[in-house]
């Protein structure tokens, strides 16, 4: 699949999560340092862009550097050519091959990845040394999850909804519950998320979140009051958890516990719930 490369400028904020560098102390001080050092930043890919197949990196170089080269490809074809050719030719290849940067902080944005992809960035000082890094970055692809029947308390709707699942785990989503149920509550493109451990009559929930995590359903009005699902098991242990629910009327479930948000009034209150039944998932054995 042909890779998408956008480069923009804008300062990014918190949650950064550095790399290994080529060496701790290289680097560290610029107006010193002989040798061309260069540290990446992982970052949650921007608005606009789907953010189970982006990667978005920074890039900076000490003063030394004066070239960035990047290349993409897929983790296993990398491997490939360095258990065959060695570590060296394979920074080679990047130079050769990779898109050239100028030797200054830069913004990559690498989208369209499909399972593992390894990036290198190799940064190359004025006397000709090199210094190379990589960042992986698995991309989700989503394949039909077969259906689910839900229901829940509170907006009090239920009803069947479409299921999307990681291709390679069970690992299920559904874009929009609320707004299948009904297409005036919830937004269309939130995800809800259910992880499983095993598949079939033996799968568990281990975990489940959403997009905007810990609040979901954001239209329902109740009485003038805006109420939300409230969803944070790390906080509410008590009133926010999963648990499969076997003897169900209506079949094996997965009850998510959670608490209701009335935004009005600001105050939580316990007692919802949803109800997720996996009787027509489609199961990655």
């Amino acid at each position: 699949m042909k890779l998408k490369k956008y480069l923009f400028a804008f300062l990014a904020v918190a949650g950064l999560a550095a790399l290994a560098a080529c060496s701790d102390d290289e680097g560290t001080e610029p107006g010193n340092d002989s040798s061309p050092v260069v540290t990446v930043y992982t970052y949650s890919a921007p608005d606009g862009y789907d953010p189970d197949i982006t990667t978005f990196l920074r890039v900076v170089p000490n003063n030394q550097v004066k070239h960035i080269y990047v290349l993409t490809e897929p983790r296993d074809d990398k491997n490939s050519y360095v258990a065959s050719n060695g570590e060296q030719a394979y920074i080679d290849r990047v130079v050769s091959e990779g898109k050239e940067y100028e030797g200054k902080s830069q913004d990559l944005i690498i989208s369209d990845l499909v399972g593992y992809y390894t990036t290198t960035i190799v940064a190359v000082g004025a006397n000709g040394a090199r210094c190379s890094k990589e960042s992986v970055f698995k991309g989700i692809e989503w394949v039909d999850g077969g259906q689910a029947l839900v229901s829940e308390n509170i907006a009090g709707l239920s009803g069947t909804v479409k299921v999307q699942r990681q291709s390679d785990t069970n690992i299920f989503r559904v874009v929009g519950l609320y707004s299948q149920l009904n297409p005036d509550l919830g937004s269309s493109s939130e995800r809800f998320i259910f992880t499983f451990e095993g598949s079939g009559d033996s799968a568990v929930c281990t975990e489940f979140t959403t997009t905007n995590a810990p609040f979901f359903l954001v239209f329902l009005e109740d009485g003038g009051a805006l109420y939300h699902g409230y969803y944070d098991a790390s906080n509410f242990t008590d009133y926010c958890y999963v648990k499969m629910l076997p003897d169900d009327p209506n079949g094996l479930c997965v009850g998510v516990t959670c608490l209701k948000l009335d935004d009005n009034a600001g105050m939580l209150s316990p007692g919802g719930q949803i109800k997720f039944y996996t009787s027509d998932l489609v199961w990655f054995e």
